[in-house]
Formats: C-alpha cells, sequence, structure tokens
C-alpha cells in the first residue's frame, strides 16, 4: 500500500493540517508527499498586450500554450508555459462580447462562451473565428449568458448556461445533444453555473456558483454535492470553478474567500491556499483553473488582473 501524504506548502498560506489519503499500488509499500508550491506571475492592469482588464478564464493546449479569457478587454490572449506573449484576438468582424470560461480541446481549437453575446464562438489557434453556435433564448441550444465551456474524452461539448440554470451538450460542430439541470438548490439542481469540468472518467464536475458547491456527477448523472455556503475548510462563497488535476485532486476557485480548495473526487477536504491580498500567492478573487499533465496549476487572479502559477510537488519519502 501507498500512503499518499498531501501537505501544501507554507510558502502559499497554507491553513490546515496534513491528511492522509490511501492508495492500492501493485502490492508495493512506500510513501509520498503531495503539495503546490509558488512560481510565477505575469499581468497587470491595462489594455497593452499581455495586461488584463478583468480576466475570467484559462485553459491550455497540447502543448502547454496558455490561453486567457481577457473580458474587461473583450479579447483572448495566447502566452507560453512561461508566460511569454504570443499573440491576441478581439472576434475579428463580430467582436468577443466578454469570453468567460474557455475550453482548447485536441485539435486546438478554443471554445469561447460569450456571456454578452449568448453564444460559444470556436477558433483556432492563431485566432481565426471557425464557427459560432447558439443565441437567445431558453430553447435546446439556445443560451441565457452562457460562462463556461468544457470538451469531454469524446469531443462532446459541455456548455454552463448561466441564468438558465443547467449545463447543455453539443457535438463538436456545435449541434444540441441534450441538457440537464434546472434552477433550485437540491441535488441535481443549479443556481447559477459557471463552469463545467469532465475527467477521463467522464464524470462531470459543475461550479455551482451561487449555491456554493460543486456537484459531481456520474457518468450515469447521478449527483454528489460537494460544498456549503462560509468561509471555514469545506466551505465556499461562489464556487466560480473546478479543474481535477492528473492525481484526481479537485481543484476549486472559492472566489468570495479568495482561496483555492482542494477535495478528493468523493468530496473529502484537503486543504486549502491563498487568501486576500496582493502578495505572491495571495489572490483577490481568483476565477478560474487550469491543470497541466505535469502538475503545473495556472489560476486567473481576477481582481489583481494577474496570472498566478503553481507547481504540484509529489515526493517519495
Amino acid at each position: 500500500m501507498t500512503f499518499q501524504f498531501l501537505r501544501l506548502s507554507p510558502a502559499v498560506g497554507v491553513t490546515l493540517a496534513s491528511v492522509f489519503v490511501m492508495v492500492i499500488v501493485s502490492g508495493c509499500a512506500s510513501e509520498q508527499r503531495e503539495y503546490v508550491t509558488y512560481s510565477s506571475t505575469w499581468g497587470n492592469h491595462g489594455a497593452d498586450a499581455g495586461e488584463f482588464n478583468e480576466p475570467i478564464g484559462v485553459a491550455l493546449d497540447g502543448a502547454g500554450n496558455v490561453y486567457i479569457s481577457d473580458a474587461g478587454n473583450n479579447r483572448i490572449q495566447k502566452f507560453s508555459p512561461a508566460g511569454a506573449f504570443l499573440a491576441q484576438w478581439d472576434g475579428g468582424a463580430k467582436k468577443l462580447d466578454r469570453p468567460m470560461h474557455i475550453a482548447v480541446d485536441e485539435h486546438g481549437r478554443v471554445y469561447v462562451p460569450e456571456y454578452g453575446a449568448d453564444c460559444v464562438s470556436v477558433f483556432d489557434s492563431a485566432g481565426a473565428r471557425l464557427f459560432s453556435f447558439g443565441e437567445n433564448g431558453n430553447a435546446d441550444g439556445e443560451f441565457d449568458s452562457p460562462a463556461g465551456v468544457n470538451i469531454d474524452p469524446d469531443g462532446k461539448v459541455y456548455v454552463a448556461d448561466f441564468y438558465n440554470h443547467r449545463v447543455q451538450i453539443f457535438d463538436s460542430s456545435g449541434g444540441y445533444l441534450s441538457q440537464f439541470g434546472s434552477e433550485g438548490h437540491k441535488p441535481g439542481e443549479f443556481y447559477y453555473p459557471t463552469d463545467v469540468f469532465i475527467n477521463s472518467a467522464k464524470e462531470i464536475f459543475v461550479a455551482d456558483a451561487y449555491n456554493n458547491r460543486v456537484q459531481r456527477f456520474s457518468k450515469n448523472r447521478a449527483p454528489l454535492v460537494i460544498g456549503s455556503e462560509g468561509n471555514d475548510d469545506r466551505e465556499l462563497k461562489v464556487a466560480d470553478a473546478v479543474a481535477v488535476g492528473p492525481s484526481g485532486r479537485m481543484f476549486v476557485a472559492d472566489f468570495e474567500n479568495s482561496r483555492i480548495q482542494i477535495f478528493d473526487t468523493t468530496g473529502d477536504w484537503l486543504g486549502s491556499f491563498g487568501g486576500k491580498g496582493t502578495a505572491e500567492g495571495k489572490f483577490d478573487r481568483p476565477t478560474d483553473i487550469a491543470i497541466s499533465p505535469d502538475g503545473t496549476i495556472y489560476i486567473i487572479d481576477f481582481g489583481n488582473n494577474r496570472i498566478q502559477k503553481f507547481n504540484l510537488i509529489r515526493e517519495e519519502l
């Protein structure tokens, strides 16, 4: 048996004791420690290349390039994994209207939910518009301020439909397939969902923002509620984004509490880092999280108009 030891680095504002998680590994006994360390920061307030005005979303492509939805500037910016500016685009003839939580598919296409235009627009990696789908409304395939998008392992597109309190599912060309959820506070219902994430097991995680929780849906759509309203450990104050890392940890952007909370996918709380501030490793209302296969974590620091980069480290003890 392997005992995985998770401790978050004090350098990024840890507020908790250590947690042990048991994992079976081919009958061998060993012990590991997993923790988060601060790496770097880039960006500041402005409208020039590499500057931000209310950044919202972050996504990574297969090469590790970082795409940021710069919502207040109505554009997408593209950076290298180290934060070097590469490109930007504003949608061309049809300008972007408040881009939100974005996603990149295996072909490098960037899916951009436009909160103000009630559509999802799709671009190639250089910023050329390929197509858009959706319009204002509450019928199948229509949106009322789409807030987040993610792609499942089969290429299906999931969209958090904010004011319609639901998640809609489309094929990779924007053809409507199905939906789930409705307005409410019970398991399986949503109250202004903002983000969605699908892991390799095809479990669906929805940031049920103003219910102050994340809901995990199994393949048969059975819901598990994770979190409740508050500012203590395990509690959330506007769950704005969710991402699952390579080791199966679930990272949640706890917006009003200006921190990141970590759970396992069964809902057990593992830790948190951040806290309100402008110093390295502190946040002013984080809005999104992207995690690379090697454990590099990119976090949108909305109120500080910057991107912070962390490393998820695993060590044998």
